[in-house]
């Protein structure tokens, strides 16, 4: 690794309705500005994990850090590596996915094992909500005549993680010539990141099970996840 690494909190302070969005606001405020003052960061990336950590000061009197510690802080790193795979400046897990709602818009990529005990779903912040009333305050808003352009990907991409590969390529056939219409509801890129993950997926449902079960990572099966992000 080379470059700076910041690990910033959103919830330690004070309490807060919604850190996972507060902190997906601060990395699309950070690629925004860039862009408004023409600054180059040829490696920014974030990634985001909403959970339970203790934060504090680790030492003693002659020697000590504040420090992050908790498996929501690896997730995290996990996620900032998987940024950077993707092409995305911001990449959150499940429950962050949660406190966006109506305040920025996300693609889902698929699921992630982010420790041989914990596999969750990935998303990319793409932008905020233009018109948003959802402030840091605020638990209560609403979004009136707001049209998520990712909506429809997101739905065949749940249903994908849900219920397979059959059932998403059976939606593809009913949506016809839309998937390449770029007012079709769908990202630049969209599908066919979800085609490759779809393909991925029947070559592994055609494998042998004794080949599936020579394949794993600390000793827990990840490889029907989408990703390994898992930290070494």
């Amino acid at each position: 690794f080379q470059g700076d690494h910041f690990v910033l909190t959103f919830n330690a302070v004070r309490s807060v309705g919604s850190p996972g969005r507060n902190g997906a606001l601060v990395a699309l405020s950070i690629e925004e500005g860039a862009q408004r003052d023409d600054l180059t960061l040829s490696r920014f990336s974030m990634g985001l994990s909403v959970g339970r950590a203790i934060i504090g000061n680790v030492g003693s009197v002659t020697m000590k850090k504040n420090c992050t510690v908790g498996s929501v802080y690896t997730h995290a790193v996990g996620l900032e590596r998987l940024a950077k795979r993707v092409g995305r400046t911001c990449v959150v897990n499940g429950r962050c996915l949660t406190d966006l709602e109506h305040a920025a818009y996300y693609m889902l990529i698929g699921s992630v094992q982010l420790s041989p005990d914990t596999r969750d779903v990935a998303g990319c912040v793409m932008s905020r909500v233009e018109g948003s009333t959802a402030g840091d305050q605020e638990w209560l808003y609403q979004m009136e005549g707001k049209v998520d352009p990712f909506r429809e990907y997101n739905e065949l991409m749940q249903m994908f993680l849900k219920e397979g590969v059959d059932a998403v390529a059976k939606s593809l056939e009913g949506l016809g010539g839309r998937v390449d219409d770029p007012e079709g509801g769908f990202a630049p890129g969209a599908i066919p990141h979800l085609m490759a993950l779809m393909k991925r997926r029947r070559h592994l449902d055609a494998m042998p099970t004794d080949t599936l079960n020579d394949i794993h990572v600390g000793g827990q099966h990840s490889f029907d996840a989408d990703f390994d992000v898992q930290s070494t």
